[in-house]
């Protein structure tokens, strides 16, 4: 009796070895299409972070515009004005912006423009009155001291022990030779009173 069978042995196998080739085509090669998926993921990654960002700094804005800090007790404060972009003005430049920030000593919390006007009246602290602040010269930190006051933080409690020799705001250490020599130019008292 003959073989009625609709497909020969031969043809299954063809249509099969066919359908492999097909689906190992379709399906990427891994070292091929690496490199392209890092960047694929970082591009991601970089694209979400950026939305975050911009979302956060719209929300800023927002809460700047509704309610604008008018507190000046706090060590900085901003008063900003809008710009035309978020007011929907499109007459006028999209970018203006005013940022009035507010600066104090963080040990004796007395405004740094009457600190500098005190010694300016004085005639002393050096052109402008500059000598008579100190500024942490740690990176990305730059808090505002004045120079009595640096001096008086890094004064050793009791004689025979150390002072503080880091900045209060960034923990970081000072050159303690830096500061005297500032001192020793804007007031030779104030070392005076240090070893007395």
């Amino acid at each position: 009796m003959p073989n009625n069978s609709p497909l020969k042995p031969k043809a299954t196998r063809k249509a099969k070895t066919k359908a492999n080739k097909k689906i190992d085509k379709a399906i990427p090669k891994e070292k091929k299409y690496a490199r392209q998926r890092i960047q694929e993921k970082k591009k991601a990654e970089i694209d979400k972070i950026n939305k975050g960002l911009m979302k956060e700094r719209l929300e800023r804005q927002a809460r700047a515009i509704s309610s604008p800090s008018s507190s000046s007790s706090s060590s900085s404060s901003y008063s900003w004005e809008t710009s035309s972009f978020l007011l929907g003005d499109k007459e006028e430049p999209n970018h203006k912006q005013k940022d009035d920030v507010s600066f104090e000593c963080l040990l004796c919390l007395e405004d740094i423009q009457d600190i500098i006007e005190k010694q300016n009246d004085n005639k002393r602290g050096g052109i402008d009155g500059g000598l008579s602040l100190w500024c942490c010269d740690q990176r990305d930190c730059g808090a505002l001291f004045c120079i009595s006051c640096a001096i008086q933080y890094i004064k050793p409690p009791f004689p025979g022990l150390m002072g503080k020799s880091t900045c209060p705001a960034c923990r970081r250490p000072w050159d303690i030779k830096i500061i005297k020599n500032q001192a020793r130019a804007f007031d030779p008292e104030l070392l005076l009173e240090e070893r007395g």
